[in-house]
């Protein structure tokens, strides 16, 4: 997840910079900024997600804190125990699974923590509102305040808030002061800036994302400088007036658009307003234009860090070839692969996941990108799979035989009784327990426990030990239910923390598959 966070940083950068590249082409022309920088945020959360979206799997921050290609790995095809480590079997505590964890709740109590700060900030608006009077001036409605404005409050009736001490200002400020306000209503400024900062509460970890609210905000107010001055205004009164309005300090309004800004700002919208045109401006924009668009589609292009690359020519395969490899394979106990193709493609479903494309990568030899695993078939004289063999990390980890489709559906049935009922299988808990008294053998008898899973259990032991010794001396071990693929699943405590196991067995108490998660 950290990597498709940093993807999406670059591409709101390329965007800040293609939005920057635009508005000085804008500047050139003496024409509108804001929807550039209201483009350029929509862009910025827009392009990452339709690219993700479309070209690869985007983490699902909805989902269980396990990632997807550890949960999919680990869980459907768990012949092994993938403990914490460097190994890439994945994570339990302070792996990658436990910091994309972090990551999502940082970014929820992030965008709820922004939420709340909105809302509170609105009430405080709404209660101060009740002790501003009414009044005219310069032809509109208006609400007085002792020290607030001048600025457009509200969203959904936005009115006018001016400070007292305006009431007392010649009449040329106030025409301006209202002027100003009543061109940011007419161009709906405040339901703009309300909605830009509404979408960043989406991503709110994105700096640059934050910057560009800050450039639509300067840019909002030089558009109504200019919307002021086309009714030919006079200048220097306007620039006075801002002088004026800058020199003092308005109370706290929130994102309100305001007539008051920083010193420097205010120094900046005036020596724009005295900008005269130069005679190259026109070329200069053109320029600038197409620098920004070149900036853009390069944002644009950048491909998510973990896009899934599309089978090259030459590895497609034929009507013929695919019906060679349909049906469902065995795994181990009422563990299932099923082979099913879609038009020229073949998908395999591992249990309790949706469809995975297999992409062939030479003679029965396939990958699934998204699991970071390959499989090899085992053909008869006729080129039918008889068997699935899944490796991952370069290592044969388990073999899976084809079953005709009458026990097939014996198993989907008997599977999705005992997923349904919810009851633990007899044995479970007693050879949960003595895996555990195993794990902690030196050296590892692993009596009572299939061949496969053991071999994977030694080869995972340093990385298993160090784990183990962390969560410390197991405290209960409770049932929780049934896992989608059949597995028990046991929440055990540790001394030092908490796990969730899931594990079967075979018609003889054989510990077939195990596997443990945060």
């Amino acid at each position: 997840m950290t990597a498709w966070m940093i993807y999406v940083v670059a591409v709101t950068i390329l965007l800040s910079g293609a939005a920057l590249l635009a508005e000085q082409a804008v500047h050139q022309r003496r024409g509108p900024r804001r929807w550039i920088w209201a483009l350029a945020i929509v862009a910025s959360l827009l392009i990452p997600t339709v690219v993700s979206s479309v070209s690869v799997q985007m983490p699902d921050l909805f989902a269980p804190a396990v990632s997807r290609k550890i949960v999919v790995l680990r869980e459907s095809a768990s012949l092994r125990l993938p403990f914490v480590g460097p190994a890439p079997a994945g994570a339990i505590g302070g792996g990658e699974a436990d910091h994309a964890r972090i990551i999502k709740r940082a970014w929820g109590a992030a965008s709820a923590a922004i939420a709340a700060g909105l809302l509170i900030s609105g009430a405080i608006v709404m209660r101060r509102k009740r002790h501003w009077r009414s009044a005219r001036m310069s032809g509109a409605d208006v609400l007085v305040a002792p020290d607030t404005g001048p600025a457009v409050v509200g969203l959904l009736r936005p009115r006018i808030v001016v400070p007292a001490w305006l009431t007392q200002a010649d009449s040329t400020q106030q025409e301006l002061v209202i002027a100003h306000e009543q061109a940011h209503l007419d161009a709906f400024d405040p339901q703009l800036l309300s909605i830009a900062l509404c979408l960043l509460i989406l991503m709110p970890w994105n700096l640059p994302l934050w910057w560009q609210l800050h450039r639509l905000r300067r840019a909002i107010e030089v558009d109504c400088d200019a919307r002021v001055l086309r009714y030919k205004r006079n200048l220097a009164d306007y620039g006075a007036t801002l002088l004026a309005v800058g020199q003092r300090r308005s109370g706290y309004l929130g994102v309100a658009a305001a007539m008051s800004e920083s010193a420097s700002f205010l120094e900046q919208r005036i020596q724009i307003m005295l900008k005269k045109p130069a005679r190259w401006n026109r070329g200069a924009a053109a320029t600038l234009a197409c620098l920004s668009l070149l900036t853009a589609a390069i944002a644009a292009q950048i491909m998510p860090p973990n896009a899934l690359k599309a089978p090259s020519e030459g590895q497609s395969l034929g009507p013929a070839a695919i019906g060679n490899y349909l049906g469902s394979y065995r795994v181990a106990g009422d563990h299932l692969i099923s082979v099913t193709g879609d038009g020229a493609r073949l998908l395999a479903q591992l249990p309790g996941q949706g469809p995975l494309e297999m992409v062939p990568a030479g003679d029965a030899e396939f990958t699934i990108p998204a699991l970071k695993m390959s499989i090899s078939a085992i053909r008869d004289g006729q080129g039918r799979a008889t068997a699935l063999v899944l490796h991952v990390q370069g290592q044969e980890e388990l073999t899976a035989r084809r079953i005709d489709a009458a026990l097939a559906e014996q198993i989907k049935d008997g599977l999705a009784r005992k997923v349904a009922l919810q009851v633990a299988t007899q044995g479970t808990e007693t050879a949960l327990r003595r895996l555990f008294a195993q794990l902690n053998e030196t050296p590892m008898k692993l009596d009572g426990i299939g061949p496969e899973l053991a071999a994977a259990i030694r080869r995972q032991e340093p990385v298993m030990r160090a784990h183990l010794n962390r969560l410390g001396d197991v405290r209960s071990v409770e049932f929780i239910g049934v896992a989608t693929n059949g597995a028990d699943k046991y929440l055990v405590r540790y001394e030092h923390g908490t796990a969730q196991w899931l594990i079967s067995l075979d018609e003889q108490g054989v510990v077939l598959t195990a596997f443990v998660g945060p």
